[in-house]
């Protein structure tokens, strides 16, 4: 029988926080790592892995630095922040 999971794993959500930008992003470093990297320099699975982590952590790196800027969002999309105890989704602290 299957495992009922009663929540998600943190990394599912960081992947689904970024995964607007991840998606937008994508080819732009996957261009950028083959004019750096050929498949002759290394073996091609060696070259899929590279394209792979870079493709997935190098635009999440970059979402994260964006949505710092005041338009960032607008570039890259909203990422969602998580809600901190004691405030509401607005950010500001509740009142007792």
């Amino acid at each position: 029988s299957l495992r009922k999971q009663k929540q998600t794993p943190a990394w599912i959500k960081m992947l689904s926080t970024y995964s607007f930008g991840i998606y937008l992003l994508h080819p732009f470093v996957q261009t950028l790592v083959s004019r750096q990297l050929t498949v002759n320099d290394m073996s091609q699975i060696a070259y899929l892995f590279i394209q792979f982590i870079a493709g997935v952590l190098v635009p999440i790196l970059l979402v994260y630095l964006v949505s710092k800027w005041s338009y960032g969002g607008y570039v890259v999309g909203k990422i969602a922040t998580p809600i901190r105890k004691g405030h509401s989704k607005l950010g500001e602290a509740k009142v007792a």
